[in-house]
């Protein structure tokens, strides 16, 4: 529901710090090896806060971005979310990245 996706990410990727704010959009049902059921959808927006050059073309554009998209399903058992698909457009198209296959193994 709401509570898996209204929130904001914190990031520093060794050379940049930025937000990812997470926000409900609705629920879809999927199905990949490994997990058939719901997913909650999140819209998602990048938010620069430092580190970047915010003048260049490509940081205008991400932080302009609607067009990004992370689906999340629960893991049986925990209160721990998988992504199961990521949506970025890009500028020169959209890269989507969904999982085929859903396993989890206990360490």
């Amino acid at each position: 529901g709401p509570a898996a996706c209204n929130r904001t990410i914190p990031v520093f990727d060794g050379y940049t710090r930025f937000n990812v704010d997470l926000a409900y959009v609705g629920e879809k049902q999927v199905a990949a090896k490994g997990y058939r059921g719901p997913v909650a959808v999140c819209s998602a927006r990048y938010v620069p806060i430092a580190g970047h050059r915010r003048d260049r073309p490509a940081t205008k554009f991400m932080a302009e971005n609607k067009d990004l998209e992370v689906w999340l399903a629960p893991i049986d058992g925990t209160r721990l979310l998988m992504p199961f698909r990521v949506s970025v457009r890009t500028m020169i198209g959209t890269t989507v990245v969904e999982a085929s296959e859903f396993s989890v193994a206990a360490q």
